[in-house]
């Protein structure tokens, strides 16, 4: 082994100048190219990263918006029960037609769970009582007299 690294010295020193920049020239440029490499990646990644967390934002922003539209539904159907000056139900009483009901059965849902594939089992749930909370506006606009 040594006198490898002996017939390898001597032959770099017997080497002609110019082999020795051309040589040197490549691995500097060989090391260049492959930071240049790594670095885009590590951009590309950070760059979906930041993608991903603009989406998750959205998305949560989304839930907040039909959590308080149907805060405002509810309001609507409670001032038909205490309102005088209130006569008629003006509220959807379709859960596939009200803005939760668009989203949750349509694409945004989907692209939800794309987004974060554990929402999957959490969404499921939502589905009986958003079905029962609409029907239940059906069931008071059906009896409701005004007093």
């Amino acid at each position: 082994m040594n006198r490898r690294l002996i017939f390898l010295q001597k032959k770099w020193n017997d080497a002609r100048i110019k082999i020795k920049f051309r040589l040197t020239f490549g691995l500097i440029s060989f090391f260049i190219i492959l930071l240049a490499f790594i670095a885009n990646r590590g951009i590309s990644n950070i760059t979906n990263d930041t993608k991903t967390i603009q989406e998750s934002g959205q998305l949560q922003s989304n839930i907040e918006h039909y959590h308080s539209a149907h805060l405002q539904w509810v309001a609507n159907v409670n001032r038909l029960l205490t309102d005088e000056n209130v006569t008629d139900l003006n509220v959807e009483t379709n859960p596939q037609l009200c803005e939760f009901g668009k989203w949750y059965y349509g694409e945004g849902r989907k692209k939800a769970e794309e987004l974060v594939p554990a929402l999957s089992t959490i969404l499921d749930k939502f589905e009986e009582p958003h079905h029962i909370l609409h029907q239940s506006a059906i069931q008071i606009s059906e009896v409701f007299q005004q007093a």
